[in-house]
């Protein structure tokens, strides 16, 4: 949530640094991004025995993109609490373990 809420925080800034022309010409650092480091936390949370087994590196580019559009979602106007609580319940569904 603290990501989400430096995102919203950026105000304007968040619309030129992810959603313009020159977003799209910046790439991400390869090594220290967002992504990288969920895929990480998965990683981790798999070695654990705590996550699903799914391809990593795959989830963690779209939870970012979940966690991502919850900040966009917020900084347009949505409330709060029912984003988060989305937000919340697409991460625990994509990541807990399955029954067995």
């Amino acid at each position: 949530m603290a990501f989400v809420d430096a995102i919203v925080g950026m105000g304007g800034l968040h619309a030129v640094l992810w959603h313009t022309d020159f977003a799209q010409r910046r790439p991400m650092p390869p090594t220290d991004n967002p992504i990288n480091r969920l895929t990480a936390i998965i990683r981790a949370g798999q070695g654990a025995g705590a996550f699903a087994r799914a391809d990593a590196a795959l989830a963690g580019w779209l939870l970012f993109a979940v966690i991502h559009e919850t900040a966009d979602v917020l900084a347009g106007g949505e409330d709060r609490e029912r984003a988060f609580a989305a937000m919340r319940w697409i991460l625990r569904r994509a990541l807990e373990q399955e029954a067995r």
